[in-house]
């Protein structure tokens, strides 16, 4: 008994229109990646804009921006700074990286946290890997 089989007409355009679609999605994939890959720094705003806050009797306020940051691997950025009058606290979200601060050479590790005083300075250095990390500056209004 021989049994043969033939694709109709209709699931060859369908699996033709599917392996295009495949190809395209390959092709923008790739682009992305290319895209993301030159990209040495990235940063974006999480939140920004005043806090309440009471101390005692008093109410008072603070301006507090909380902002990711994305650094590809092999970057040196010479100068993320804390305003002088605020604070900078930086979490290691990803990666590993190394901090200067003051002239002080730290390596980092995912889920530590730090602060650079203001008007310090902080220079970061990635290894191979990006790495990411969260900024949440608090200054006065």
């Amino acid at each position: 008994m021989t049994v043969s089989w033939a694709p109709s007409p209709m699931l060859l355009r369908f699996a033709a229109g599917a392996i295009a679609l495949l190809a395209v999605a390959s092709i923008t994939g790739r682009a992305a990646a290319q895209a993301a890959a030159t990209a040495t720094v990235q940063s974006r705003v999480e939140f920004r804009g005043p806090v309440p806050f009471r101390s005692g009797a008093q109410s008072d306020s603070v301006l507090v921006e909380i902002r990711q940051w994305s650094f590809a691997g092999g970057q040196r950025v010479d100068s993320l700074a804390a305003p002088a009058a605020g604070v900078l606290i930086v979490e290691l979200r990803g990666g590993r990286l190394t901090t200067v601060i003051d002239g002080r050479r730290l390596e980092r590790r995912v889920g530590e946290i730090w602060s650079v005083a203001p008007g310090s300075t902080m220079r970061i250095e990635t290894g191979d890997d990006m790495a990411t990390i969260q900024t949440t500056l608090v200054r006065r209004r």
